[in-house]
């Protein structure tokens, strides 16, 4: 009986032991990190392979894990949100190069029944092309967003409210205007979840002012119809892009234009030919949005679909060149490709009654002077077809950063494109087009490490600001 008392403290002692170290092993538990879902995340360093990277045991069970493997700062996590064209684009494309980016998939059909992005994880930023859907979502607000701006009015001095104020009721009446000519049918399901998207994604960065929300969709509904960026494609019209006293010295200027409801044949005859008609809707309908015509004179106006909204331009000979210009944040990038041809004075057209109308869709390679002239242009006085690629001069690759600068003032992008020609007799940048988050097809080398660098300035930016 003398060792009962010594046998209790024994097991007390031991049940104690058992007790502590069970607390020890559910404390290390609940202190580590949950390793991250596999699915829908996408490494852009992957090791170029383009398969899904498992962010769990493999990789230290963490998105942080993964920078510090690479000796990386911490990796930014980008939600993006694309429609299946171009998120399978972008993949393929990211999933080449090792850079500090995780690529989380958002899945829309969860914004389509109304559930916060939150639910879907953490974001550094959310990236977008839903540029239909943007249109859809400003014509659903009257191309407002009134609130929005009202808001952001408030964080601006006296003067600078009352700039910004005006600036912004002539830009909603160019919205206006641009939404208006194509309107649709808004009650329509397949326009409700549209909207549904933006408005998951919009609701979310005003929840989150940290988070960039990459690029607005209050800023995109600029470039979504052609009228609408034509209209403020104007106030930069004749703004110089070199000094004054530079030589050359060139200016950014606007084609001449008309926008057309209904009945293009009408209104052109304030136009003198040959034109070229662009639908006002610039994306989105599949292939319609690219499909242009040019058309050589009056009569053949009636190749032109009546129902269809254009823009419609006084076409203008620039020696076969055009000049794509990508926007990626600071960096600003030129190629040049070949263009339509130059076509011969309109006197001489009529002199030789040439005559007709050129489809083409901008996504394929451009007609050329036959294609567009054909037969009837035999013995015609024609330009030089012949487009000769040259090296850019330095102080013309500086008049398309000045021009980018400006673009991105008015239009408040940080990811666009744009497109210009030198009018045939000028030294000025005429700016043809401006579209949001273009292909970068020729940057895809360097795309991956661009976009990381924009969005770790992005993210750095806006968490300064609200710290």
């Amino acid at each position: 009986t003398r060792w009962g008392p010594r046998l209790d403290l024994v097991a007390c002692a031991a049940v104690a032991t058992c007790v502590l170290g069970w607390a020890l092993v559910l404390r290390a538990r609940g202190s580590a990190k949950p390793p991250k879902e596999p699915s829908g995340e996408l490494s852009s360093g992957a090791e170029g392979s383009g398969e899904r990277a498992a962010l769990g045991a493999d990789s230290g069970g963490s998105v942080e894990a993964l920078g510090a493997d690479r000796g990386m700062a911490s990796p930014v996590v980008v939600g993006y949100a694309f429609m299946s064209k171009k998120s399978e684009t972008m993949r393929r494309t990211l999933a080449r190069q090792g850079t500090g980016l995780v690529w989380r998939a958002i899945d829309l059909g969860r914004l389509e029944r109304g559930e916060p992005l939150e639910a879907q994880g953490r974001f550094d930023v959310v990236l977008h092309k839903l540029s239909d859907d943007v249109r859809l979502d400003a014509q659903a607000r009257g191309a407002g967003g009134a609130g929005r701006r009202r808001a952001r009015r408030r964080q601006l001095g006296e003067e600078q409210q009352e700039q910004q104020e005006q600036q912004e009721e002539e830009e909603e009446e160019v919205l206006q205007g641009g939404a208006g000519r194509t309107l649709e049918t808004l009650d329509d399901p397949r326009a409700q979840r549209a909207i549904a998207r933006v408005r998951g994604l919009d609701d979310f960065a005003q929840r989150h002012p940290s988070v960039p929300l990459v690029d607005p969709p209050e800023a995109v509904a600029r470039v979504v119809s052609r009228a609408t960026t034509c209209g403020l494609l104007q106030r930069l019209h004749g703004t110089l892009v070199t000094s004054p006293e530079a030589t050359p010295r060139r200016s950014m200027v606007c084609p001449e234009s008309i926008v057309s409801e209904a009945g293009a044949q009408a209104v052109a005859q304030h136009l003198e030919f040959p034109l070229i008609c662009k639908p006002v809707l610039a994306c989105g309908a599949g292939a319609l949005s690219h499909n242009l015509i040019v058309v050589l004179d009056r009569e053949s106006m009636a190749s032109v679909d009546p129902s269809v909204p254009m823009v419609i331009q006084r076409y203008v000979n620039h020696a076969g060149m055009l000049y794509k210009v990508y926007v990626l944040g600071d960096s600003v990038t030129v190629f040049q490709r070949p263009s339509l041809p130059d076509l011969p004075a309109p006197d001489q057209l009529r002199n030789r009654d040439i005559r007709g109308a050129t489809a083409f869709n901008s996504q394929n390679p451009y007609p050329n002077l036959a294609d567009m002239l054909g037969p009837g242009a035999a013995g015609a006085p024609q330009p030089s077809s012949e487009t000769k690629m040259h090296t850019m001069p330095p102080e013309l690759r500086q008049a398309f950063h000045v021009a980018a600068a400006k673009l991105q003032s008015i239009f408040e992008l940080s990811l666009f494109g744009f497109d210009v020609v030198i009018p045939a007799g000028t030294d000025d940048l005429m700016v043809i087009d401006v579209n949001y988050f273009p292909s970068y097809k020729e940057m895809r080398e360097e795309l991956p490490s661009l976009l990381e660098a924009h969005f770790r300035k992005l993210v750095s930016q806006r968490r300064g600001r609200s710290s």
